[in-house]
């Protein structure tokens, strides 16, 4: 995490983490559910999703302002961090427990590329970057959660001048 007091990147080169427990859910394209003649309102396809990113963009507030999160006045220093960064996420889905998959590699779990990109969304609009471009590498996993395992999402961001450091 960032200096509290000064926004100063640490020597580790993690200028956040979190853990997040809950169902991830993708970014599902959006589809308009206006009627004929009237402006478009686009929602969501996965259900879910905006649920999801809501609870991260919550919980990554609590992480980067002073008290429970809901003033913005009260965002630490370096906060929303506005460099290149990599991410570094591990996604936990509960295993079913007939299943004989390995890994949670079927629709039933998402595309990866999905569920990064809500993650994206959610790390820009939770105040943690500036800008979700601004992630310029990724490292992402899908791991089933052992055998009453954690069920969620572990995240980590990570200054970009520390990858080849």
């Amino acid at each position: 995490m960032l200096d509290r007091r000064t926004g100063e990147v640490p020597s580790t080169g993690i200028i956040f983490s979190a853990d997040i427990a809950g169902s991830s859910k993708s970014k599902g394209s959006l589809r308009n559910v206006a009627k004929r003649g009237r402006t478009a309102h686009l929602v969501e396809q996965v259900e879910g999703s905006e649920d999801w990113k809501k609870t991260l963009i919550k919980a990554f507030h609590r992480k980067v302002r002073l008290g429970d999160g809901t003033n913005p006045a009260l965002t630490l220093p370096g906060y929303p961090y506005d460099d290149a960064v990599k991410v570094i996420v591990v996604f936990y889905f509960p295993k079913p427990v007939n299943s004989s998959l390995d890994y949670p590699s079927t629709r039933t779990y998402y595309d990866l590329d999905k569920l990064q990109r809500n993650l994206g969304d959610a790390l820009e609009q939770g105040h943690v970057l500036k800008d979700d471009a601004r992630i310029i590498e990724w490292s992402a996993q899908k791991r089933f959660a052992y055998p009453e395992g954690f069920v969620g999402l572990i995240v980590q961001v990570i200054d970009a001048r520390m990858i080849d450091a």
